[in-house]
């Protein structure tokens, strides 16, 4: 069995309509040869020349039995070409013409990465099998026979599709579905796309892996074994992520600190107001037996000293009662925030929760991924 691959036009530009001549099985299909200009071409094609997507319009006859010889014109590439995926094209048809098909592969690999084109991925195609690289060959040949436009020949397509045929019985064949949609799927390590994946996908005999990932959903991963020339199908279930049950322990640190601010606050309270009635007794007594604060004064009381560092001291004592319930106030919030904050989701940091207090002030710092 010999296969050659020619080419057809590509972007509207390559003047020259050359397709597949193989000879398999006693098959043939024949092109007649091709002018040499775009308008030559269009002539050869009955007047017509231009695109269909994704790929332009080619024109080709088929031997009428199987005895016939297959016959090829020689590629020409075209004499401007408009575009480096022209050139691509035309030197890769005339290195699948001359045999050397890596050398083609590389070029339609070139032209692949710019225009995904029917035409294209069969002469890709082509070349990979005849490179024995089955597996491409038959992602390519796949894509060309989807595309495959009604106006080309039936035999054209009789040719790709025996070879499709011929790739696949060298490789294995899977039918992925994901249950949920947007979910991004790798087999043996190849991106394949997000769920849900189209189509046949194409694997090496053997051991074949796949990983299903998506946020907020528990990644899969699944080895099974696929036949050469059999197919499987892996049905995966991904499984919604259950964010861990939330620790009490910070809601009982914070509330401890919030009792604890309340129990200090309240003791700093009454030793404030102890003091404050222990200071009021003794400035009575003091202006009951008219007596004076002033200083230098004849009637000064000694005592005067005591209240006013007693006065002092009742202040203090008040304000750090004030700031400790004030703590167990913002405490007290902390906990009631914690416990009836949303659970962190999958994939989001949990909130943090902190006390922080001066001496002039109070307050919680809440930090985390929000």
């Amino acid at each position: 069995m010999s296969t050659r691959l020619l080419r057809s036009g590509l972007c509207g530009s390559l003047a020259a309509v050359l397709v597949m001549a193989t000879v398999a099985h006693g098959d043939a299909v024949a092109q007649p040869k091709p002018a040499s200009t775009a308008k030559g071409a269009a002539g050869a094609s009955s007047g017509k020349s231009g695109a269909s997507a994704p790929s332009s319009k080619g024109a080709t006859s088929a031997a009428g039995t199987s005895s016939a010889a297959a016959t090829t014109a020689t590629p020409v590439a075209p004499e401007a070409p408009k575009d480096d995926a022209d050139a691509w094209f035309a030197k890769g048809a005339a290195a699948q013409e001359a045999g050397r098909s890596a050398e083609a592969e590389e070029l339609f690999l070139k032209v692949w990465a710019v225009k995904k084109a029917w035409d294209v991925a069969a002469n890709l195609g082509l070349a990979q099998v005849n490179l024995g690289k089955h597996v491409e060959a038959a992602e390519h040949l796949t894509y060309a026979l989807r595309w495959f436009p009604v106006s080309e020949p039936a035999a054209t397509k009789a040719v790709l599709e025996r070879r499709l045929a011929a790739a696949k019985a060298e490789v294995g064949t899977l039918q992925v579905t994901v249950s949920v949609e947007g979910a991004q799927v790798k087999v043996n390590g190849v991106a394949k796309g997000a769920s849900p994946i189209e189509g046949e996908v194409f694997v090496a005999p053997g051991a074949v892996t796949i990983e299903v990932e998506k946020d907020g959903y528990e990644a899969v991963r699944r080895t099974l074994d696929v036949a050469k020339g059999g197919s499987e199908t892996a049905s995966l279930v991904l499984v919604p992520k259950v964010a861990p049950e939330r620790s009490k322990v910070p809601a009982f640190v914070i509330g401890g600190v919030g009792l604890a601010g309340v129990a200090l606050g309240a003791g700093l309270l009454v030793a404030s107001r102890d003091k404050y009635d222990a200071t009021q007794k003794i400035a009575d007594d003091i202006r009951a037996q008219k007596k004076s604060c002033v200083g230098g004064a004849g009637n000064f009381d000694p005592r005067c000293t005591s209240v006013a560092d007693d006065g002092r001291t009742v202040n203090v004592l008040r304000d750090a009662a004030i700031v400790s319930f004030a703590v167990a106030g913002v405490a007290a919030a902390g906990v009631t925030l914690y416990l009836l904050w949303p659970a962190a989701k999958p994939g989001i940091g949990a909130v943090r929760m902190t006390v922080t207090a001066t001496d002039t002030s109070a307050g919680i710092v809440a930090r985390g991924r929000f």
